[in-house]
């Protein structure tokens, strides 16, 4: 017998692309279902490493821009950061595979910003 359909609070919005449709909910109504608290803690986790090299790429400090330039050439650099800010511990290859997503993300702002000469 198939289980019973989990009601889902409606987003709060709803922005619609060609390509794709975004959803929109705050913290406290998400989807709910089987394993998505798993996928909140890795989206906040994301989220936060994330953060992190952003503020190094817009910081105007040059020791900052050396710093993003290591972590983007080295994943293991980043995720011992992330270790040292709290994200995780060394031995948890889901907070390297975090690291490289955001550092995978970054790299693409970083190109957009060459290829617009900012």
């Amino acid at each position: 017998m198939p289980r019973k359909k989990i009601p889902q609070p409606k987003p709060i919005e709803v922005l619609t692309y060609p390509d794709m449709v975004i959803e929109v909910y705050d913290d406290l109504h998400t989807p709910r279902g089987r394993g998505l608290h798993n996928k909140d803690q890795a989206t906040d986790r994301e989220t936060r490493a994330t953060t992190v090299l952003a503020d190094l790429l817009f910081s105007k400090r040059p020791s900052d821009k050396r710093t993003l330039d290591t972590y983007l050439k080295n994943k293991t650099a980043f995720a011992n950061e992330l270790v040292r800010r709290g994200l995780g511990d060394v031995e948890d290859r889901a907070l390297r595979r975090t690291a490289a997503r955001a550092i995978q993300l970054i790299k693409g702002l970083v190109e957009e910003q060459k290829r617009r000469g900012q």
